[in-house]
């Protein structure tokens, strides 16, 4: 993992990174590989299929499913 972020939350990793307009855009989306990606790229997941299974949490919240 990259040290950059360590211990740093999801939304402090976006706001640091200067990436948070980018993450809602997909979000809004509902673009599950896109959301993946960044979590990766922000190492806040430590394999692909951690990031999906985040990405997927994120987009049943978002439709109001729990």
């Amino acid at each position: 993992m990259n040290n950059k972020y360590s211990g740093m939350t999801m939304n402090e990793r976006l706001f640091c990174s200067g990436r948070m307009k980018e993450f809602d855009k997909v979000v809004l989306e509902s673009n599950i590989d896109k959301i993946a990606t960044i979590y990766l790229e922000l190492d806040a997941a430590e394999s692909h299929d951690e990031a999906l299974k985040n990405a997927k949490i994120i987009i049943k919240r978002k439709r109001g499913i729990t």
